[in-house]
């Protein structure tokens, strides 16, 4: 602005050619906005993908190569990254075509305010000196419509970049500030739940009502694609529900603090996946200066002690990045120690037993016995009968929706009669 005030002091038409100059760069920069918009968004997705694809190949490249899968993903992998250059090309040319515009505009801009400035001397309204101050204001004054023209792929970027943080952090629940409440009982109640994957059309699970009290154990069986491990989620807070309530104490699970109900809840996901670090540190939950005792009693809770001794360092034993030392069994029992971490209230428990062995599936029975002595609430999905052996309750879903519920004997036969389409051994929505 300063820039354009010493114009208008030096002469108004300098001013006012100075003013239609930079009028003229701005419509220049949102035609170039327009244009360019769509190329740049596309040339970044494709890169993205193209980054995310070679991320997937590296993490499953032993899988690829036993497989004879590596040459096939790789050659796949190239063209993506040659589609990702070909955007980039197109929307760099395209960009670079108006910076140069650009640059000749205000060239011919400052060029032709001497001839103005020139014009204005010879009629006497003007110097030779305030001719050539003015070009060089003038050039001052523009210049930074040019550059932000140059860099515009850096702007579009950031502006992108926190229009989806904002989206991001919007969908975010911020719930006021809570008074504390007491430590979790373990009394867990669905009310008419639906719900799904964030971001898929359907909802998987649809309208689910039941109650666990403190000390239950209840499995949760049924065919693939039932919906068993969007409930885990669901419950532990993961994925929100988007119809209904789920509360824990009677309170809805979206007002609990997670750096509160975090402790208070164990969680094995199907795919146990361990962070980088010793196996203490995984099954203290990275606490810092955690307590060592507690993580031994967790493991002994899991019936992991020995194994965790047996390994090369114990409990200070490297795991890997995503725990890829030990074996996917060892993973598992490490990871239901990790849940087991701190006495939880609430445990829940995906396919727990799905890469155990013999050995592995007594002590997750044992496990599971341990809970039931302190009466935690205890969810396990389960495929395999031997996972559900400890259960005082089932839950039986079929397409997202609870067939049955009720007592696991109760449940377990109902089921083995040929009609198996047969009412629930109780209402999906009385207390179980």
């Amino acid at each position: 602005p300063m820039f354009f005030l010493a114009l208008f002091v030096l002469h108004y038409a300098f001013g006012l050619w100075a003013l239609f100059g930079c009028a003229f760069l701005v419509v220049l920069a949102l035609v170039n906005r327009a244009t360019t918009r769509q190329a740049i968004e596309s040339a970044e997705r494709v890169d993205r993908e193209t980054q995310w694809r070679a991320s997937e190949i590296t993490k499953n490249i032993e899988v690829l190569s036993a497989m004879g899968m590596q040459s096939r993903l790789t050659s796949i992998w190239r063209q993506s990254l040659t589609n990702a250059d070909d955007q980039q090309r197109a929307s760099a040319s395209t960009l670079s075509a108006f910076s140069a515009s650009t640059k000749a505009s205000r060239l011919f801009m400052q060029s032709a305010i001497l001839g103005l400035g020139a014009w204005l001397t010879i009629i006497g309204q003007s110097t030779a000196g305030a001719m050539i101050a003015a070009s060089i204001l003038m050039g001052r004054a523009i210049a930074p419509i040019e550059q932000i023209i140059g860099q515009w792929r850096t702007i579009t970027a950031a502006l992108r970049a926190w229009s989806s943080l904002t989206e991001f952090v919007e969908q975010i629940d911020r719930a006021p500030a809570a008074m504390p409440l007491p430590a979790l009982q373990g009394h867990i109640r669905l009310i008419n739940v639906s719900a799904g994957p964030p971001g898929a059309d359907k909802p998987v699970l649809k309208q689910l009502s039941f109650d666990l009290k403190p000390g239950d154990v209840v499995g949760v069986i049924g065919p693939s694609a039932a919906g068993k491990t969007t409930l885990a989620k669901v419950i532990s807070g993961i994925w929100p529900a988007r119809i209904g309530e789920v509360r824990l104490d009677g309170s809805d699970i979206g007002t609990l603090s997670r750096d509160v109900l975090g402790p208070q809840l164990g969680y094995l996901p199907q795919n146990v996946d361990l962070l980088a670090g010793t196996v203490g540190e995984n099954i203290s939950r990275f606490q810092h200066d955690p307590d060592a005792a507690a993580i031994v009693t967790a493991a002994k809770q899991a019936s992991c002690h020995e194994l965790i001794l047996n390994l090369p360092e114990g409990y200070d034993t490297q795991v890997g990045s995503g725990g890829a030392y030990l074996s996917a069994g060892q993973r598992q029992r490490i990871g239901l120690a990790r849940a087991m971490f701190g006495d939880p209230q609430i445990v829940i428990l995906d396919e727990p037993n799905s890469n155990l062995d013999g050995p592995g599936d007594q002590a997750l029975n044992a496990a599971i016995e341990n809970l039931k002595h302190r009466d935690a609430t205890t969810l396990i999905i389960a495929h395999r009968p031997s996972a559900i052996v400890q259960c005082n309750k089932l839950v039986v879903l079929d397409h997202g929706q609870i067939r049955m519920v009720g007592p696991r004997d109760e449940v377990l036969a109902s089921l083995s009669r040929p009609d198996q389409n047969s009412p629930s051994v109780m209402s999906p929505g009385s207390e179980t």
